[in-house]
């Protein structure tokens, strides 16, 4: 009886879940078609002003699709993996943290492998990985600080 219970539970929690992104999407878009509409306007700001609305305008990308993910949850079956790589994955995340590192006035040392080489992931994933961990980072850092992120290969892997 408690499994079924649960799983009830759990079925519930998906519609919410479903619920709740649907509702997302429609401020989200507003947000992105202001964001759009700023970066059209571009000559207008300074190269800060520039770096923040880039930033945020992939974050939005980040979490539109986040959305389309759950959304699509029950109907994936198809495998998302593609090939990508990691430096340019990293660069990504840098530059959407970039704004919180500023503020703390906290430098961003890169020590990245140079290297063509690929890994198979589903980027959004592994972007949004990346995102948390060096957000991580500078909120634990200390005002004028620095915060270095390293990719080292070893044999084939990196």
């Amino acid at each position: 009886m408690t499994d079924r219970i649960h799983d009830n539970k759990l079925q519930l929690l998906g519609k919410l879940a479903a619920s709740l992104t649907h509702e997302i999407k429609n401020p989200l878009s507003v947000l992105k078609l202001n964001l759009d509409y700023l970066k059209m306007s571009e000559e207008k700001f300074d190269e800060e002003t520039i770096e923040c609305i880039d930033a945020s305008l992939e974050a939005a990308e980040i979490i539109n699709q986040l959305i389309h993910n759950t959304l699509e949850f029950s109907r994936k079956n198809k495998n998302d993996y593609e090939e990508n790589s990691l430096k340019s994955i990293i660069l990504k995340a840098i530059n959407i943290t970039k704004g919180i590192a500023h503020k703390k006035n906290i430098n961003i040392d890169l020590d990245l492998v140079e290297s063509d080489d690929v890994i198979k992931v589903n980027e959004t994933n592994i972007l949004q990985v990346f995102v948390n961990i060096i957000s991580n980072g500078i909120e634990a850092s200390e005002i004028d600080s620095n915060l270095r992120i390293r990719s080292y290969k070893k044999d084939s892997n990196i």
